[in-house]
Order: C-alpha cells, then sequence, then structure tokens
C-alpha cells in the first residue's frame, strides 16, 4: 500500500512538468502593428494549423477626430503552409469589446475683444463634444507568415477592421513561440 501512494505522489508532481512542456511548446505572443494601431496578443496553438488568441487593441485616432480607441479581441488563426518552402499563408478572424473615446474637431469661435471669454467658451465646446462609445468590433485578415527560427517568426497581411469607422491596412508583426 505505502509502495501505491509513493507511486501515485510522484505521478502527481511529475505530471505538471509534463505538462510544462507541452504547454511550452504552444503557447506563443505576437505583437503587430499597422495604421489600425497596436495589438498585442498571447494565444495557444489548438493544432499545428489552427491558433486561438486573445489580446487588447490600442489605436489612436487623428483624422476629423482626436482621441483613442482600446478594446479586447478574441482571434481565431487558420495557418496553411505552402509546399516546398517554409512559409505560411494566414486568415485570422477576431470579435470583442472595445471602447472609443473621442473629442471631435474644435469649433470655430468669432473674434471678440476679451480673451478670457473666448478660453472658456473654446473649452465649454471641447467637453461637450467628448464622445465615450462602447460596443463590439470585428476584424479579418490574410498574410505570410515567414519563420525565423523554430520559436520566432515575422509575418505581414492586410487587416480590415471595425471600430467606430470601418479601418483597413497593412499589419506587420512578430511572432514568438514561449
Amino acid at each position: 500500500m505505502k509502495k501505491l501512494l509513493i507511486l501515485v505522489v510522484c505521478c502527481f508532481l511529475s505530471v505538471p512538468s509534463f505538462g510544462v512542456d507541452w504547454i511550452k511548446d504552444r503557447i506563443y505572443t505576437s505583437l503587430s502593428y499597422s495604421r489600425l494601431g497596436i495589438n498585442y496578443d498571447v494565444g495557444f496553438h489548438y493544432t499545428n494549423s489552427t491558433k486561438i488568441s486573445v489580446g487588447y487593441v490600442i489605436k489612436p485616432t487623428l483624422d476629423e477626430e482626436f482621441g483613442g480607441v482600446m478594446g479586447l479581441m478574441a482571434k481565431l488563426h487558420y495557418h496553411h503552409k505552402f509546399e516546398g518552402t517554409s512559409m505560411t499563408r494566414y486568415i485570422t478572424a477576431g470579435v470583442g469589446p472595445v471602447i472609443v473615446r473621442t473629442m471631435k474637431a474644435k469649433p470655430k469661435i468669432s473674434r471678440a475683444d476679451n480673451v478670457g471669454e473666448n478660453i472658456s467658451t473654446l473649452l465649454a465646446e471641447v467637453f461637450k463634444t467628448i464622445v465615450n462609445d462602447k460596443f463590439f468590433s470585428y476584424q479579418i485578415g490574410s498574410g505570410i507568415d515567414l519563420p525565423l527560427s523554430e520559436r520566432t517568426s515575422v509575418f505581414a497581411g492586410y487587416k480590415l477592421q471595425r471600430f467606430h469607422k470601418i479601418f483597413h491596412g497593412i499589419e506587420l508583426g512578430m511572432s514568438f513561440n514561449l
């Protein structure tokens, strides 16, 4: 009975080490930058061609509005390897909640003799135009992944993403298997 108990305890203590080695090859982190903002993902290789990831999105808005978009995105990535080369093409899709915080363009104020009135009017107008929107965002994209080593790869692709408006652009990034 003692031998069985010792065997069970040893097996129980050794299981996490096998699990860590298996998970170590499956977990990855990815950082990408595009006109759509900065994305940082932590993911899991579900199969050799399918990855699941969760990460944040940060995007400044600088056109007719000034502000930023922040959110959390859950993504599914599918990779298909080209035969005879190490390049891999990928398709990705994601969805998640985002918060948009923007200020509209400053209003025109007529010229007056009292500068204090202009400043107070301007500040009142600006603070009235701050917009906070919360909603679900989605994205789709595709591109090419090129491994640099066994654990590191670079990728380039095209991504279409909907925040408070639809944005699209080229995405460049690097991925590391932990």
